[in-house]
């Protein structure tokens, strides 16, 4: 079962509603499957933490490992913005493991919608 949650990994696999939402770059990563460019919906965004963000903010994007499942979490100054399910959140997961750092720049804020370019710091 691909790209609907069945891959062990938490979260729902949707796109939290934001249309064409989740696309990656499109540059070559042959070389390096890290090099990761992608700008996807933040996931059950935390209003009161959504409230301090504005576009440009840079948040941190680390790999909570506490629950049943991984999630990758999305944090700024103020907490946990929300969480990362899209579908290139499993590669973003993996490479975090592997000693990368993602960060995520918000892109736009729609009422209690953030869209994020995530990207390897």
């Amino acid at each position: 079962m691909s790209g609907s949650g069945g891959d062990g990994f938490g979260g729902s696999g949707g796109s939290g509603g934001l249309a064409g939402a989740g696309g990656g770059s499109g540059k070559d990563t042959d070389e390096d499957p890290c090099d990761i460019t992608e700008t996807a919906p933040l996931n059950s965004p935390q209003p009161a933490v959504v409230a301090t963000l504005a576009v440009g903010s840079r948040l941190t994007v680390t790999l909570a490992t506490g629950g049943a499942r991984p999630t990758l979490q999305v944090d700024a100054p103020a907490g946990t913005a929300g969480s990362l399910t899209h579908r290139g959140a499993l590669a973003i997961a993996n490479c975090i493991r592997k000693g990368n750092i993602y960060e995520a720049e918000v892109l736009n804020i729609s009422g209690g919608q953030v869209l994020l370019r995530i990207e390897r710091a």
